[in-house]
């Protein structure tokens, strides 16, 4: 176990490696839920320690015990599905040679070649996770389609109704197709499927709130025309938000329903009124436009846990991203430390060369509203 430290640090990276694939699921989940708990307090004692200002507080231990005490608490609309049901799909045949987003572009072919091992890897130790407390259900991989593992795009379900799912309309190229192979899957699941006529890039552009009320973003891969569509073929309230960060050209780069009252949202991308409509439904957490873009907002709610991507295992403190990963993690830390929730990391690292996060690989087929 000696190597699985270094300078009194666990090494993530190490025991993922060594460790996790041997143990059994719920042990692999109890000790990545302890050493997501060492990461986070030695992410914060660095950052304090730094600054020369490092002094536990009764109010952080307080903390940690409703933190302990929330974790068998999953609060729910008991109108809403008894049993949280996903969809993920392997990435047998992720792929960065299409570049389709501004993050793949910029980047040297070679810095984002990806390990498809180490991908499945990856893939499997969250599918681990997720799995030990929601129904979740793979769709097969086919060859060709390189971004098929980021599934939540290739449909949107509509939990205010019942079994109905709008299949997407990809502008991105390289993905047209993925909308096919969710289709058989959801004839199997006897879903009600509609083809949306406009572009429509799925529940990554469609966060749903409660009863019939939804968060749109558009601009970029979705067009408004489908939105307004979805409103008036299922008599759906979208408020709809203007995408223009080519960053952030999905709205789950910037809006995270926690609960069915609170969200997370980057603030600097609505205007005033937008932002007024959104209070009137919601509570809003915000985010700053640094942390959106390091994947604050995508990630997954399963009862009391909060999944994330981090990738820090992997950075040396001088990489350029380093600082900016951590304080995302931190911040992120604080909002489920304030909510009672409890936060796991998971590392994605080669999902991020496609300039995706852990929210990009799975789509909902039901929901759980959550009341706190």
């Amino acid at each position: 176990m000696q190597k699985l430290r270094s300078g009194g640090k666990w090494d993530m990276a190490e025991i993922e490696k060594v460790v996790l694939p041997f143990l059994q699921p719920r042990k692999a989940r109890k000790l990545t839920r302890e050493l997501s708990r060492e990461l986070s307090r030695e992410l914060s004692r660095e950052s304090i320690q730094e600054s020369e200002e490092f002094e536990e507080s009764d109010a952080q231990a307080d903390a940690l015990e409703e933190f302990d005490r929330n974790l068998e608490k999953s609060p729910q609309d008991p109108l809403q599905d008894k049993y949280l049901e996903l969809l993920l799909c392997p990435p047998k045949y992720l792929s960065t040679k299409i570049g389709n987003n501004k993050w793949m572009t910029e980047a040297p072919q070679d810095d984002i070649e990806v390990n498809v091992d180490k991908a499945m890897s990856q893939f499997f130790h969250m599918y681990s996770l997720i799995s030990q407390d929601a129904l979740t259900y793979l769709l097969p991989p086919k060859e060709g389609l390189q971004d098929q593992v980021y599934i939540v795009n290739a449909g949107a379900v509509l939990p205010h109704l019942k079994k109905t799912v709008v299949l997407s309309n990809f502008r991105a190229k390289g993905r047209p197709g993925e909308e096919d192979e969710l289709s058989k899957f959801m004839d199997i699941m006897r879903y009600e499927q509609y083809a949306c006529p406009y572009y429509f890039e799925g529940e990554a552009e469609l966060k749903f709130i409660r009863d019939n009320i939804y968060i749109g973003g558009y601009g970029i891969r979705t067009e408004l025309k489908a939105l307004q569509w979805i409103e008036e073929t299922f008599d759906a309230r979208i408020i709809k938000i203007k995408e223009t960060d080519p960053k952030r050209y999905h709205l789950d780069c910037c809006v995270f329903p926690i609960s069915k009252n609170k969200i997370l949202l980057a603030t600097d991308i609505v205007d005033d009124s937008t932002l007024e409509e959104i209070e009137d439904i919601v509570e809003i957490i915000p985010v700053n436009k640094q942390d959106s873009q390091f994947a604050i907002t995508n990630n997954l709610r399963v009862g009391s846990v909060i999944y994330t991507m981090t990738d820090i295992m992997e950075l040396k403190k001088d990489d350029e991203n380093y600082l900016p990963e951590k304080q995302k993690n931190e911040n992120l830390e604080k909002i489920c430390r304030d909510l009672g929730l409890e936060l796991i990391f998971i590392n994605l690292s080669e999902f991020k060369k496609s300039g995706a996060a852990l929210s990009c690989c799975v789509l909902h087929l039901t929901y759980i509203t959550y009341t706190a």
